[in-house]
This record gives C-alpha cells, structure tokens and sequence, in this order.
C-alpha cells in the first residue's frame, strides 16, 4: 500500500534544499525544507537528450530545476544535493 506525498507550505524564513537526481529516461527533482518535500518535478528525457552522458544529464537535472523554482530560490541562499560525484 502506498501513501500519497504531503506537500508543506514553503516558509520564506527557512532554507530551501533541492535534490536532484537522472536515470536513463527522465530527471526528477524535490524542493523541500527541513527534510519536509515542498513540491516535486519530474522530466521524460527527449530522444535528442538519451544519448547525453551521465555528467551531462544528471546536470540538466539541476539546470531544470533551478528553473523551475527560480521563484523560491533567486536572491536566497539554498542547499543543493546531487548523487553525481563530479557535479
């Protein structure tokens, strides 16, 4: 059984932390605060992207994020989490 993911309110006062992650066919990535998720985004890989190499997929994961949640994070310092030891 599984449970749907409970999204807090995001808190301006706290730092923000984005995860960010790519597999073969896609990227996903989190926003949260204080361990707590924020919002989630997720991407379907192009057919002109499947064939990047890892360093530079799992690097338009962050790119995409960062976009994504300009909003949240421009003019405020954040943390970022990559699995991608050369990132």
């Amino acid at each position: 059984m599984s449970e749907a993911p409970v999204l807090v309110l995001p808190d301006f006062g706290k730092v923000f932390e984005v995860d960010c992650d790519a597999s073969k066919v896609g990227i996903g990535d989190v926003l949260s605060q204080e361990g707590h998720s924020v919002a989630f985004f997720s991407e379907e890989l192009s057919d002109s992207r499947l064939n990047n190499t890892t360093y530079d997929v799992e690097f338009y994961a962050i790119i995409q994020a960062l976009r994504h949640w300009q909003h949240y994070l421009v003019h405020k310092e954040f943390i970022l989490n990559s699995d991608h030891e050369a990132l």
